[in-house]
């Protein structure tokens, strides 16, 4: 548990009476204390709060975890971890994609493992419907939380999954100019 205290884990009534008291905060599908600092290790165990601990956080979900996003989006996007087959349960709230993510392109954050800024950033870039200003503003963040060159992003997109690879080399030229 983050701090050691497992707010997620309190009765829903506890959480609500909390939350209208204002010891808790939103955060994302989750919550947090308001004593806790805004940052990507908070941000990640509140997703933990929705998603539990065999998923994780991808696309818009894990860029606003890197704080490179000012909310996860709806549905919250996760994926399985490694070859694990989820309980899907429909929700409106949460989708569930079965990625597969090679172990250089994950990062840990406080106790949640997901995809680092650079994969996060090349799978926005490979496998949004669109690039809206939001996702492009998001994507530049993501870069220069990751430190990366135009290059480098080309070299990342290069190295990773083939699908939608010419989709997204298209759209960096697009953004590059």
């Amino acid at each position: 548990m983050w701090h050691n205290i497992d707010v997620g884990g309190w009765p829903v009534a506890v959480r609500s009476a909390e939350l209208a008291r204002g010891t808790l905060v939103a955060c994302g599908p989750g919550v947090r204390l308001v004593s806790w600092p805004e940052t990507a290790e908070a941000r990640a165990y509140a997703a933990t709060q929705a998603i539990g601990d065999q998923l994780m956080p991808v696309m818009m979900a894990a860029a606003w975890v890197w704080g490179c996003a000012r909310d996860p989006g709806l549905p919250f996007l996760c994926s399985t971890r490694g070859r694990a087959r989820p309980k899907l349960q429909y929700s409106p709230e949460l989708h569930v994609h079965e990625y597969r993510y090679a172990g250089s392109d994950l990062e840990a954050c406080g106790e949640v493992t997901l995809p680092s800024p650079a994969r996060t950033a090349c799978d926005l870039v490979r496998l949004s419907a669109e690039l809206s200003a939001t996702t492009v503003i998001t994507i530049r963040l993501l870069l220069l939380r990751a430190g990366l060159s135009r290059e480098e992003w080309r070299h990342e997109l290069m190295r990773g999954p083939g699908r939608s690879r010419v989709r997204a080399l298209q759209r960096l030229e697009e953004l590059s100019s």
